[in-house]
């Protein structure tokens, strides 16, 4: 972080035309946009459950402690919100399955 690089300029271009098809062929594709709109759906849901009334119940007993200990509603959202943040991701789709259904199902099913 704190070194700098120099390439010649083909080299530059080079890097830069790799990282541009690196973006569109790995970031941009189409499995991995609905493998992140499927996660964003699944951590939005898990927060909004959580942060309802009693939601925090689901959470473990150092998390509910925590929240259950605090007045202010913007320090009990952080709780939630490291609560999740904390998770892998296939305990965050163990934990919302739990909370949403009987059967739950991971979001890396391959279509």
């Amino acid at each position: 972080m704190l070194s700098t690089a120099y390439l010649p300029d083909d080299a530059r271009l080079s890097v830069e035309c790799l990282k541009h098809y690196t973006f569109e062929a790995t970031i941009m594709a189409p499995r991995l946009r609905v493998a992140e709109a499927r996660g964003y759906d699944l951590v939005t849901s898990m927060f909004e459950r959580l942060a309802a009334p009693k939601g925090h119940l689901f959470m473990p007993d150092d998390f509910r402690d925590l929240y259950d200990s605090l007045s202010d509603k913007a320090e009990k959202m952080r709780v939630v919100s490291d609560f999740i943040a904390g998770m892998t991701d296939r305990y965050a789709a163990e934990f919302y399955g739990r909370i949403v259904s009987e059967n739950p199902v991971t979001i890396f099913k391959p279509f």
